[in-house]
């Protein structure tokens, strides 16, 4: 991004603690610009300034995982963003290709940066530019064109349409209904075996009294298990201060309301208990029961949902997950066939093992849910009304409804009846409606106010007023497609007035169909959230429902579509009322359908859209945690699309924005930050906890033969076979094609005596044309810290292999015996990882080698997930060792990897004994050695497995190689 920056040594880079000292190092080692006026001087600076601030921002989270809005310039390097020395040479060599003119930072200048802001302001002036035609503009990143930055739209046209990346035109948008969303369904799949989980037996265990003989046969069958285990009331007061689980079924007699709300304020009172109750390598367990269909209202029979307002309790689990790390939550579902034994058995046996968010009961055995994209509605035919059709719309006339109704509207002129909280606003005088923007509005309302209002009062008066022109605006609009439109201002949950609006209407003609998307919001996470907060956002969604299905309940309605939220499906941290309620609409709906199996039903569990309660404020959150907006024209288009396809049947759908799976809304773990600390952030975390192990020095032999400067590290070798693992164990039944875009956002470094509990995660995975990719993480369990990040492609075969890479033309005399690198400390590692055997040659271009392959699992791991590996973690570890024995010969440094462009391999099974390596540098510059690596068979005329675009960075590690052996 800023090519212009100068090269900076390796030692230099050490002394580097914050980002604002990379910046003022490097900005201040830079040529001085050619004399201008002060003024214009001053303002390129300021403008140099900012783009360089962006540049070293965008860098430090593309290599970290942590967003861009996460990141403050004060934040120190190493204390608060955990950038050690070799990270810190990898961010600098990142800034050094995009900003290739600075000059190198002298080693004692570097050593005085501590901060992202010293290192902004050490840098700043170099991103001046000498050229006279472009003196005090900012630096051309490629950053500054894109839609959140771009104000065009404001302007109402492009200054240069050849570089904008803004939409200018409206009318385009409408012109593509189907760009920038994708639709994904849900399946049942069988639950393949995962890692046991060992509960705590020295705490309580509740579970909560299902008024039926289970809760009781569990209780005593998970005391034999060694739990020390409580039957208790749904309004328990007075937990202990430790408690070891939290098991709450839903009641045999059925489900209500009220239960839900009890069930809500149990947790909240129970989670300080389970919080505390976390150890090293156990965590307390909330898991919720539902009594659907045993498959979360999927069941290919459409077997009839028992209690579908049981769902809802999935809404707090999911939640759970992503507010408390060091909790595991899950969502069980349990067919009402299975025989009491088989309950518990199922149970028992589920809540001792890890697995996924949800998991269903059924006679066939467990299953869980996989979600699946698949392509947009093309109907034959668009979604038409007459004048004699009425349709129902709860949400009222603006944000995401009103646009619905819209172009509802204009599909043929229906009885439009809109269901909101506002009331109709009167018109304006004269002198308000000729204040036409903000600032003209709030000086109108200040002027007329007698007391000064507060800065906060004023702002809410003129949102009443924008928020009545935007109301008037979009009943002009559908008024003037032809429709009628029927506006009512009522609370959606008073059943009385919804009955005496839809009596009304239905005197304009049919009703055809209703919408449902009324809504509110009151984030706060679940030991912060009131009851009142809870049920308002509770009952606006499902009293809501009840009150227009009653309304509705003799009309032979075509469809009924109810906007739910991918918050429901995912889970977000602060809406555990909102993931609840969502639920609730979802299985409703599939017990709707299973009613009416004339009427199109959809629970639409739409993420988040690009207006109605997504602020402005909220749409920078989500873009910085990778989530792309709904369009709103787009959004509605779809609506109608999906209603008009009479090929489709599915009930439950998750639309969400952009053109391909991404990290969502129900992907953040972390929360918001509780108070404005200099803690290290927390990336987004995937949706999906996959399963989780424990790392301890003491009991992984091959941790202690990988230590650096007293420190056991995780082999980057380890974390691709962990993530390949997750992937596998994600998707049975498929080959692993590749691991893509592998990053080592943290190295996990443990003392003698320390252990880690870490987790592997994942997210729904798309079906491409090479294959179905999957996203991973590889974090902490505890914390939320992200390790690692990658993504898998999988398919139903593996590709076939290439031919291996040119041989490398070698002087002999660089061979030879690779046992001495490892006696005279010019590599690092222990006996396991010592897996060169003979150096058969190195150059300019390269290094080529004989390694020993990996022994079984259960060598190097005290409690290995598979019997043999994946990836054939020596050969892999053997190419990092090659590249530092090519990098001390050459350059006379070492290296470590920082990242791996694509692993792919070409066997299932890689043969035991010697395999080659033949590793090609393709580019060195600064501190970055990128290379291809071929894993060879012993002849070297078998591709096993090959190595792309794998990067490694050049540092002094010479003392680091040295302290070789576990610290205390």
């Amino acid at each position: 991004q800023l090519p212009q920056l100068p090269a900076v040594a390796p030692d230099e880079l050490g002394r580097l603690e914050t980002l604002r000292q990379i910046v003022d190092s490097l900005a201040s080692s830079l040529p001085a610009a050619p004399a201008v006026a002060t003024t214009s001087t001053a303002a390129a600076t300021a403008l140099a300034a900012g783009a360089l601030e962006q540049a070293l921002l965008a860098v430090v989270a593309d290599k970290t995982g942590y967003p861009v809005d996460m990141l403050e310039l004060d934040m120190r390097l190493d204390a608060d963003l955990g950038i050690d020395s070799i990270k810190r040479v990898e961010i600098l060599s990142a800034l050094q290709e995009q900003l290739p003119q600075l000059p190198a930072v002298a080693p004692d200048e570097l050593g005085r940066l501590e901060t992202l802001r010293q290192i902004v302001s050490a840098l700043a002036p170099a991103a001046l530019t000498t050229d006279s035609t472009r003196q005090g503009q900012a630096l051309p990143l490629s950053s500054c064109a894109t839609p959140a930055s771009c104000r065009c739209a404001s302007k109402g046209s492009c200054a240069d349409p050849a570089t904008c990346h803004c939409t200018s035109s409206t009318a385009e948008a409408a012109e593509l209904p189907q760009a920038g969303l994708y639709r994904q369904r849900i399946r049942v799949v069988p639950l393949t075996a995962a890692p046991p989980r060992p509960l705590i037996n020295d705490a309580p265990f509740w579970i909560v009294d299902d008024c039926s003989p289970l809760s009781t046969a569990l209780a005593e069958a998970l005391r034999q298990q060694g739990l020390v285990t409580e039957i208790v009331g749904p309004q328990q007061h007075n937990p202990p201060a430790r408690l070891a689980g939290l098991l709450v079924p839903a009641p045999a007699v059925g489900s209500d309301s009220l239960f839900l709300q009890q069930t809500f304020e149990l947790l909240q009172r129970c989670a300080p208990a389970l919080q505390r109750a976390a150890s090293t390598d156990r965590k307390a367990l909330f898991a919720t029961l539902a009594r659907l269909d045993g498959s979360f209202g999927f069941d290919p029979a459409g077997t009839p949902l028992a209690d579908p307002l049981s769902g809802g309790l999935a809404g707090l689990s999911k939640t759970a997950s992503h507010e408390w790390p060091n909790v595991c939550c899950q969502a069980y579902d349990l067919a009402a066939e299975l025989p009491l034994a088989q309950q518990v058995e199922a149970l028992v046996a589920q809540l001792q093992q890890q697995g996924p968010a949800e998991i269903g009961l059924t006679a066939a055995g467990p299953v869980t849910l996989q979600l699946e994209t698949t392509p947009l509605p093309q109907p034959a035919q668009p979604l038409r009304f007459s004048s004699d059709e009425v349709i129902i719309v709860s949400g009222g006339a603006r944000g995401v409804t009103a646009e619905v109704a819209c172009q509802l509207a204009a599909a043929g002129q229906p009885t439009l009846l809109l269901l909101g909280r506002s009331p109709l606003p009167q018109a304006e005088d004269a002198e308000l409606a000729a204040a036409s923007d903000e600032a003209a509005i709030k000086r109108l309302l200040l002027a007329r106010t007698p007391d000064k209002p507060s800065p906060r009062a004023l702002q809410q008066a003129c949102q009443q007023v924008l928020a009545a022109r935007e109301l008037r605006a979009n009943l002009a609009r559908m008024t003037a497609s032809g429709a009628r439109v029927l506006y009512r201002a009522l609370d959606i949950r008073d059943e009385a007035a919804v009955a005496s609006a839809v009596a009304e209407a239905r005197a304009c003609g049919r009703i055809r169909g209703l919408i449902h998307g009324a809504g509110v919001l009151a984030d706060r996470r679940i030991e912060d959230k009131t009851a009142d907060q809870f049920a308002a956002v509770y009952s606006t969604k499902v009293a809501g429902l009840l009150a227009l299905l009653q309304a509705t309940a003799d009309d032979a309605l075509d469809f009924i579509a109810l906007f739910s939220s991918s918050t429901g499906r995912f889970g977000r941290t602060g809406q555990c009322d909102y993931a609840v309620a969502n639920e609730v609409l979802n299985k409703s709906a599939q017990a709707i359908a299973r009613q009416r199996p004339d009427c199109r039903v959809l629970a639409l569990n739409w993420g988040p859209w690009d207006g109605g309660m997504v602020t402005p404020a909220l749409k920078q959150l989500f873009a910085g945690e990778g989530i792309e907006v709904i369009p709103l024209r787009q959004g509605a288009a779809y609506l109608l699309a999906e209603l008009a396809d009479s090929r489709r049947s599915e009930v439950e759908l998750v639309l969400l924005g952009g053109s391909q799976p991404a990290t969502r809304s129900g992907d953040d773990h972390t929360g918001p930050a509780d108070t404005a600390t200099s803690e290290a952030p927390c990336a987004p975390l995937l949706a999906q906890p996959l399963y989780e192990l424990t790392v301890a020095s003491r009991r992984m032999a091959v941790l202690r033969d990988h230590v650096l400067a007293g420190r056991a590290v995780l082999p980057t070798a380890l974390h691709l076979e962990w993530l390949a693992q997750a992937a596998l164990h994600s998707q049975p039944g498929l080959q692993l094609l590749a691991i893509d875009n592998l990053c080592i956002c943290s190295g996990l470094k443990l003392a003698a005596d320390d252990s880690a509990q870490l987790q592997l995660r994942g997210d729904s995975p798309a079906q491409t044309a090479e294959g179905l990719r999957l996203p991973l993480q590889l974090c902490d369990a505890a914390s939320g810290q992200l390790y690692s990040r990658a993504e898998a492609l999988l398919a139903d075969r593996l590709a076939a292999a290439p031919e291996p890479l040119p041989a490398l033309a070698f002087d002999p005399a660089t061979g030879g015996d690779a046992a001495r690198y490892y006696r005279n400390g010019q590599l690092f590692h222990g006996p396991l990882l010592q897996g060169l055997r003979q150096i058969i040659g190195s150059s300019a271009n390269g290094i080529e080698a004989l390694c020993q392959t990996a022994p079984a699992p259960a060598s190097w791991l005290d409690a290995p997930l598979r019997s043999s590996w994946l990836t054939e973690p020596l050969l892999v570890d053997g190419a990092f060792q090659l590249l530092i024995l090519w990098t001390q010969a050459q350059h006379g440094c070492a290296c470590l990897p920082a990242a791996i462009g694509r692993y792919r391999p070409f066997v299932e099974e890689f043969p035991a004994g010697l395999g080659r390596l033949r590793c090609r540098i393709d580019r060195l510059q600064g501190s970055q050695l990128n290379a291809t690596i071929d894993l060879l068979d012993e002849t070297g005329k078998r591709v096993l497995a090959r190595l792309e675009q794998v990067r490694a960075t050049l540092a002094d590690l010479t003392a680091a190689f040295a302290a070789n052996r576990l610290q205390a």
